[in-house]
């Protein structure tokens, strides 16, 4: 008899209040860093989670993107990372826009 590790079917994601909560903090660890993390959580985010984003999140990740920017402007420093990271930020600002965007109806 052949004895091994059982397979296990993934549970899928149901994304409710505390799913939105977890890639809020994901993003807020990412700022600033300068290393391949903003990318991947940036990238895994617009994959996973278009056109399922609700509103509140949209916005809590928007001002904390522009408040990060902000503070950086304040000290004369780019508090969002190198210019490679600025750029993920930029295109994952974009993205929440355009999903703020859909999410009213929006084209």
């Amino acid at each position: 008899m052949k004895v091994g590790i059982p397979i296990v079917q993934p549970m899928s994601i149901l994304p409710g209040e505390d799913f939105w909560s977890v890639l809020i903090c994901a993003c807020r660890y990412c700022m600033g860093r300068q290393t391949y993390m903003p990318r991947t959580v940036t990238e895994w985010i617009m994959e996973n989670c278009k056109g399922r984003m609700p509103e509140n999140t949209i916005t809590v990740m928007l001002n904390d993107i522009q408040q990060q920017r902000e503070y950086g402007e304040r000290g004369n420093w780019n508090s969002l990372g190198d210019p490679c990271d600025v750029h993920t930020w930029e295109r994952f600002e974009s993205w929440l826009l355009q999903q703020r965007e859909k999410n009213n109806g929006g084209p």
